[in-house]
């Protein structure tokens, strides 16, 4: 991983009050790289959103430059895409899935929702995205995953996302989050590999685990797709 941009220790998100108390984020240690994509993987309720709302606060803290964009937003209504993007020029490479500057916002697609409020970022040092391959096609989804990589040459990207397949061939930097914890970080590929070779041993001992991978979590993550 390259060259530690944030670090955090014994990151810690409890919520409620006795007996009902629960620990929505339990992280020993949490660093990330000055630049570079790191994607946030995991089941629904892992704690991929809930950590993407931790980080933007700490960095609104630290007064660092960051935009968020969650998995659900909205626009003024009514508003034209001209009037939204006035003074944007849409970013090349990234996909515009037959948008019109005419239209409303109130007309688009998920997916074209998903693209607007990509390219209306302000381009600052940090982006949050929760679900930014949300509502696209696969040839959609496999050029925006392009896009952020590019992106993230001189910025932190951090994104939320059950669509790992498409980031694959970029093998981005990847934390597994289970109930709130570290499942795993590392190499994309290198989970993928580690977890269809772990997974092709039926019922293996537990001694063949790979180290350092949480393989209940890694299961389920890739029954997810």
């Amino acid at each position: 991983m390259a060259t530690l941009g944030w670090s955090w220790r014994d990151v810690c998100l409890p919520v409620g009050s006795w007996p009902r108390r629960r620990t929505l984020l339990r992280l020993p240690e949490l660093d990330l790289p000055p630049q570079g994509l790191v994607l946030l993987l995991g089941d629904p309720g892992s704690g991929k959103s809930t950590l993407l709302r931790w980080l933007w606060t700490r960095w609104r803290e630290r007064s660092t430059r960051a935009r968020m964009v969650p998995e659900r937003f909205a626009f003024p209504p009514g508003t034209r895409l001209q009037t939204l993007l006035a003074g944007i020029s849409w970013p090349e490479g990234l996909p515009t899935a037959g948008l019109d500057l005419a239209q409303r916002v109130d007309g688009l697609s998920r997916g074209q929702r998903q693209l607007v409020a990509l390219a209306s970022l302000e381009r600052v040092p940090v982006w949050l995205l929760d679900e930014p391959l949300l509502g696209l096609d696969l040839a959609q989804a496999h050029e925006t995953a392009g896009w952020l990589q590019s992106l993230a040459q001189d910025r932190l990207i951090v994104a939320a996302s059950h669509r790992w397949e498409c980031f694959l061939p970029l093998d981005p930097y990847v934390l597994v989050l289970a109930e709130g914890g570290c499942a795993y970080q590392g190499s994309l590929a290198a989970l993928v590999d580690q977890a269809e070779a772990r997974l092709t041993i039926a019922n293996a001992a537990g001694e063949l685990q790979p180290p350092g991978i949480d393989l209940a979590a890694v299961k389920r993550f890739l029954a997810l797709v």
